[in-house]
């Protein structure tokens, strides 16, 4: 059995191991919209996900205030790891005897999304984290909430929030 010593050094040695090109290079499949001359829609190309990436810049400050009050209320001031949040679910799991919260930043779930796919496990968790931290060092926070805003999934096979905009509400998140 490992040592907790032997984890960490593990963790951080595999996180160093992994490739951050797919993260930096981000570039999804995404929808093709065929338009007509007019500018109405005719169909759309989809492939493997539905998703349309849109640039920080497009996302409407109304939808970035929620996200972040949703998922990561100290995205802007923490490297990657919110400490706080980790330390306030391991104590409501332990109370509740199971797995109810998690504390994951929007960069741990970007890592986990786009790079490492999902995990349960401590040491799986412990590369997440270095991983995490790594990330926050090569991308800015703006890019990381674009790229959390076109990853996360958002039911019936909507990636992203503006396929979900378009799915559900028909239109465009911008002009939500």
């Amino acid at each position: 059995m490992l040592t907790v010593a032997a984890t960490f050094a593990w963790a951080h040695w595999r996180a160093r191991q992994i490739d951050l090109d797919a993260i930096v290079d981000y570039r999804p499949a995404q929808v093709t919209r065929v338009l007509a001359r007019d500018g109405t829609l005719i169909g759309e190309l989809v492939f493997d996900e539905r998703r349309t990436v849109l640039p920080y810049a497009e996302l409407p400050e109304q939808l970035v205030a929620a996200l972040l009050a949703a998922e990561d209320e100290r995205f802007f001031s923490h490297r990657g790891i919110d400490w706080r949040a980790l330390a306030r679910a391991a104590w409501a799991n332990l109370r509740a005897g199971e797995l109810r919260q998690g504390g994951s930043t929007i960069t741990q779930q970007v890592v986990e999304n786009v790079l490492l796919g999902p995990t349960r496990s401590v040491p799986g968790k412990l590369v997440e984290l270095a991983t995490a931290h790594r990330v926050e060092r090569v991308l800015s926070k703006r890019e990381l909430l674009a790229i959390y805003a076109s990853e996360v999934y958002l039911g019936e096979g909507r990636y992203g929030v503006e396929q979900a905009a378009r799915h559900y509400f028909g239109q465009s998140v911008g002009a939500l």
